[in-house]
């Protein structure tokens, strides 16, 4: 399993660093908020 960094930009969720994952694949996340 691998852990993302992204950040949720109108709408999407954008990596902060490149990934390696094949197209099309499902993913599963839990959002965590960090300061305010």
């Amino acid at each position: 399993m691998q852990t993302l960094h992204a950040i949720y930009e109108n709408g999407i969720f954008r990596p902060i660093e490149p990934v390696n994952l094949p197209d099309t694949c499902e993913q599963r996340g839990a959002v965590v908020r960090w300061g305010n």
